[in-house]
């Protein structure tokens, strides 16, 4: 969406091999989404894909604002689809607000393959899809 802007901790957008049309794109461990502060109740429509499976422990996405948590979100293994209110208040009163995504834990696929695969990127959770609506 151009309403919302990739910030730090991105990895550039790939396509899902079985529909070119549809992307997504790879979190590191710490992420950051801008937009303007629509200083309104909205909904943040997220759909998020993990790697559980790759851990002992559950994968958890946090997202906040401002050092506030505003959700938690543990990872299945397929992806799924989120609707996340998020009040004004929540928003702050900037023009702008950072919505910081973290990953717990994150997973290095060179590191966890003993080098079968070569990628050493550091890799949190795949969003497909992200949208701030008003309410």
């Amino acid at each position: 969406s151009g309403f919302l802007i990739f910030e730090e901790g991105w990895h550039a957008a790939e396509a899902v091999p079985e529909d070119p049309e549809r992307e997504w794109r790879w979190t590191m461990g710490r992420s950051t989404i801008s937009f303007r502060n629509p200083r309104a109740d909205s909904t943040l429509f997220l759909e998020v894909g993990g790697r559980p499976e790759l851990f002992d422990e559950p994968q958890v996405v946090t997202l906040s604002i401002g050092g506030t948590e505003i959700a938690a979100l543990e990872m299945a293994p397929e992806a799924s689809f989120h609707e996340l209110p998020v009040t004004s208040a929540a928003m702050g009163q900037d023009d702008s607000v950072t919505l910081v995504v973290t990953v717990d834990p994150a997973f290095v696929p060179s590191e966890i393959t003993d080098g079968a695969n070569a990628d050493n990127r550091e890799l949190g959770v795949q969003v497909f899809y992200a949208f701030l609506e008003t309410n």
